[in-house]
This record gives structure tokens, sequence and C-alpha cells, in this order.
């Protein structure tokens, strides 16, 4: 079964290379507190954090093969090797897949990167740096 979360803000983003540590294509996005609800009602796990006095709402989306990137009239988006910016808003789709542990002792249901959308694509910043060359 297929999945949409539209507008999400992104957090982190892995979906040009397999991230280091989870070995796979993620992004983490961020979403207001009625598209969590709105989310949880299809199923969608989201984790809820508290950061700097705020609640923050994130889902996190996997995948072993490097999900489809495409712009806003869905024709395919090059990245040329870079990632997604943290800020930019995405729509992301996805299934649900059941899994079992190996040793069989766990099971859940995991929620799958099948393709993003750039809605606003966010340029790279300097971190607040000042140019100080020269």
């Amino acid at each position: 079964m297929s999945f949409f979360l539209n507008k999400a803000e992104v957090v982190f983003c892995n979906v040009t290379k397999e991230d280091s540590f989870s070995g796979k294509y993620q992004i983490v996005v961020q979403i207001s507190e009625d598209q969590a609800a709105d989310a949880e009602e299809a199923g969608i796990q989201v984790k809820t954090k508290e950061y700097d006095g705020k609640t923050q709402h994130q889902a996190t989306f996997k995948s072993k093969f490097p999900p489809a990137i495409v712009d806003g009239a869905t024709k395919p988006y090059n990245l040329d090797g870079q990632e997604i910016t943290r800020g930019s808003l995405v729509n992301i789709k996805g299934s649900f897949r059941n899994w079992t542990s190996p040793c069989k002792t766990k099971q859940g249901v995991g929620q799958d990167l099948s393709a993003v959308q750039i809605v606003e694509l966010k340029e790279a910043g300097a971190g607040g740096f000042e140019d100080v060359s020269g």
C-alpha cells in the first residue's frame, strides 16, 4: 500500500548516496502537528521530539534503492550528486512493508521511500559565516 506525505520540511537527507550509518538512502522530514495527526492516522510512524522549547514531529523514510527525485512538474530532477538541503519543502511517496527480524523475535511495518518531489529547494548556505577571504 502506498502513501504520500505533502509539504514536509527536510531535516536530514541522503537520497543521492547511501547513508554511511544505515547503509540506506534516507530522508528525515519535519511536519506540523496537524500533518502528524493525519500521517499517524494513515499509518506513518511519526516521532515527537522536544527541541529548544518546541515540540517537533519528524518522520524518517528509508530505502535500499535510490528513490526517484522529481521537480514540481514531475520531471526528473538532477541534484548533481548534492543532497536536498535542510529546510527545503518536499512531497514524499512511499509504501508500507511488513518485516520480521532475522531471529524472528520482532516484527513491524516499515515505511519505504519510493520518490521525492521537490516543492521548494532551499539554497545551501554558508552556515552563518561571513566572507573573510582577501
